[in-house]
């Protein structure tokens, strides 16, 4: 019982670890964005369908591997 609990502790240890490896190189690529791209960007974001603002509706934001259920009053949109 000891070792399973051990070994889940590991898992769950190793699986934070990589998810924190992925956002340092999400955040060290991003930090580097030229002009041209983030106009693209911004051409890309306005072509982006309007959400309408129900309380009950929820989102998943895809982010490094992982699933997040996000609320729309949690969401914020610039």
């Amino acid at each position: 019982m000891v070792a399973i609990e051990t070994r889940e502790k590991h898992m769950i240890e190793r699986s934070d670890y990589i998810t924190q490896q992925k956002l340092k190189s999400f955040f060290e690529r991003s930090s580097g964005i030229t002009e041209r791209y983030n106009e693209q960007r911004w051409r890309r974001r306005k072509s982006k369908l309007i959400i309408r603002n129900h309380t009950d509706m929820f989102l998943c934001l895809y982010f490094a591997n992982t699933i997040i259920t996000v609320s729309n009053e949690q969401l914020l949109i610039p």
